[in-house]
């Protein structure tokens, strides 16, 4: 299962526009080196990052056009939304201790996908089916309409809807 699973992913993020996303803590670096993607760490050694640190980042972010920040859902998001709100960023739920780590692994995936694929349009789908979780939440703006934005995962469908 496990290498149905890892040709899956290398045919997914294989053409990602944008390889790197931004993590709290730095535990994707496996998952990063295996399909050439770059983690770059908002924590460092295990402490909370200092204003100079998070400057760099944040300006790190903007050059790369990193849009993607994943947190742990253990953790506390503040300190990642507002870099998120900084960077015109998205944060996605990940975590990485997950029971079902091939099910964890193929949400990444998806996510990364959905947010820094360039070229993936937003699905429409009402909500008449079994609603598995809420990935990811954010705001698009488009034009002048403004609108919060739910990623799910329905069964094996990753969705928006607003």
């Amino acid at each position: 299962e496990l290498r149905s699973l890892d040709a899956e992913l290398q045919q997914q993020l294989a053409n990602l526009d944008n390889r790197e996303f931004l993590v709290f803590h730095p535990a994707w670096g496996h998952f990063a080196a295996a399909y050439d993607l770059h983690q770059v760490a908002i924590e460092h050694e295990g402490k909370q990052p200092g204003g100079r640190w998070i400057s760099e980042v944040i300006e790190h972010a903007r050059e790369a056009g990193i849009r993607v920040i994943l947190v742990q859902p253990q953790m506390d998001t503040k300190l990642a939304e507002h870099i998120a709100a900084q960077i015109g960023g998205s944060l996605v739920r990940v975590d990485p201790l997950a029971e079902d780590y091939p099910a964890n692994l193929r949400t990444l995936a998806r996510a990364l996908l959905w947010i820094l694929h360039e070229e993936l349009s937003l699905r429409w789908h009402t909500l008449t089916e079994v609603l598995t979780r809420v990935i990811h939440e954010t705001w698009w703006q488009r034009g002048r309409t403004r609108m919060k934005v739910s990623l799910l995962l329905i069964g094996e469908t990753l969705v928006a809807v607003e």
